[in-house]
């Protein structure tokens, strides 16, 4: 969520997806930004449809991060993550690097 307040206004369109849709009451509020209550392992989000895909604390290696990014890269957006963990950003790293 930290990533709709930076970007709203800045981008020209915005989609801010949480699996807690209780969480999008702020993004809800924001000028050009739709809100997606969905699971980020399972994008309801048509490959082509982006330019990027900003993941924010969202990878998690230890559940279910691995399918997360993969879904990212479908998109066919460049994709940018990171993690407070050391764990999460070195699944990141080999994911994002290996898709180049």
């Amino acid at each position: 969520m930290g990533g709709a307040g930076l970007l709203s206004g800045s981008a020209r369109q915005y989609v801010c997806l949480d699996i807690a849709c209780g969480v999008l009451r702020y993004a809800n509020n924001l000028p050009s930004v739709d809100v997606v209550c969905a699971d980020a392992a399972l994008l309801p989000i048509r490959p082509g449809s982006m330019d990027y895909a900003l993941l924010i604390n969202v990878v998690n290696a230890e559940a279910d991060g691995e399918q997360v990014l993969r879904e990212a890269l479908s998109l066919g957006a460049r994709v940018y993550a990171v993690s407070p963990r050391a764990v999460d950003n070195e699944l990141i790293r080999r994911l994002i690097f290996h898709s180049l």
